[in-house]
């Protein structure tokens, strides 16, 4: 509240302020605990005094029973001697005050009806619209985050701000508070639930390209496993690792998260996905998170497992494999050094593993047209 009253000094005047402190006190109060009452204000301001004559019995006919009614008339009692006039409410609580917005931009932003958000950014002069509507937001967002641990509620404020900073990049100390509304576990749980995630993945690229890392580090923390397990669920894991991965603009975060990518891929994708052909993340964007431990994997996922590995599974390995050698900028020497090791072994393994002909005939074609685009035969004659 105290930051508020400073920025009514700086909005209404030190003079007007300080006259009138202890009214914009139990108006703000008001505002934050009765938000449904002081809707009514902003329509009609003589609601206040009305409310208050009739918890004397003054004016029996305009009572009205609220939810919160009992307290909210505690409350006007107790503070009966702080006389607001209907002027004063009326220009505290006036659309163009900085901290109150037309009634019908809660329910927008709530209903991410963005055309009427930025219709209304657009209508003020200069960023003034848009500077009322940043902060609105980012004090509801701080608040559902620090005080409430809202997190569901956070996210959908947060998508909001997210949706807004696609038109028009939200000011640098906005991005520096929120950085700092909380720690990095609280944080990491409500992305759980944005929605916008391309905005999130665009929003992140353009606050570290200004020095500020925190949402950057925390996601490749996740994906890596470096926090505690209960902070990111494989669905969570999935959208962070497929979002930043297809739209981050640069490659320093796929190479950032090579080795969560390699420790999570048989959980998350499983030896089915398909390098090339998969629909989840962009091929091109394969060869960046090619590490040695996931082509460790791939050639581990070849040896049978209680015969629980399909044909189609060796399959897409071995396809993963060559795409790895022949579109990915790995180390080949390395790669052919891994399967020279045991790829004699890891044949006999396979074809064992087959008993039906047809099944046979494909994984030994398969291998045998592995062994020649890797040129393993070239390099182990026997």
């Amino acid at each position: 509240m105290q930051v508020e009253l400073l920025h009514f000094k700086e909005y209404y005047g030190l003079e007007f302020s300080e006259i009138n402190q202890t009214a914009i006190c139990k108006l703000l109060i008001i505002r934050e605990e009765w938000p449904q009452f002081f809707q009514k204000l902003i329509q009609n301001p003589q609601k206040l005094q009305q409310k208050t004559d009739s918890f004397y019995g003054f004016d029996s006919e305009n009572r009205e029973i609220d939810e919160d009614d009992e307290n909210l008339m505690i409350f006007l009692s107790n503070t009966k001697k702080i006389k607001v006039k209907d002027e004063l409410v009326e220009r505290i609580v006036s659309s163009r005050n900085p901290f109150w917005l037309p009634e019908d931009i809660p329910l927008a932003l709530s209903n991410k009806d963005y055309k009427r958000i930025f219709e209304y950014i657009n209508e003020g002069d200069d960023d003034e619209n848009f500077d009322l509507i940043v902060r609105y937001l980012f004090k509801r967002f701080s608040d559902e985050i620090q005080k409430s641990c809202n997190f569901e509620k956070g996210a959908q404020l947060f998508d909001n701000l997210l949706k807004i900073n696609s038109e028009k990049s939200l000011p640098n100390i906005v991005n520096q508070k929120i950085e700092l509304v909380s720690e990095h576990r609280q944080l990491l749980q409500f992305i759980g639930y944005i929605e916008e995630y391309n905005d999130f993945v665009n929003y992140t690229y353009m606050i570290k390209k200004n020095g500020q890392d925190y949402f950057f580090d925390l996601v490749v923390r996740a994906i890596n496993d470096e926090l505690q397990p209960e902070f990111i669920g494989d669905r969570l894991f999935m959208d962070l690792i497929v979002s930043f991965t297809n739209n981050y603009p640069e490659k320093l975060f796929c190479e950032k998260i090579k080795n969560g990518f390699a420790k999570k891929f048989d959980s998350i994708f499983g030896f089915k996905y398909n390098f090339e052909n998969g629909n989840l993340i962009k091929s091109e964007k394969i060869q960046f998170l090619v590490s040695d431990e996931l082509v460790k994997l791939l050639i581990e996922g070849l040896k049978p497992k209680d015969g629980h590995n399909t044909l189609n599974d060796y399959e897409v390995i071995l396809d993963n494999l060559i795409f790895i050698y022949t579109k990915c900028n790995y180390d080949i020497e390395k790669l052919k050094a891994y399967l020279m090791i045991n790829t004699e072994e890891l044949e006999i393994n396979l074809i064992t593993n087959f008993q039906h002909e047809e099944d046979l005939f494909n994984i030994e074609s398969k291998f045998a047209y592995f062994r020649k685009v890797m040129n393993l035969d070239s390099e182990n004659p026997n």
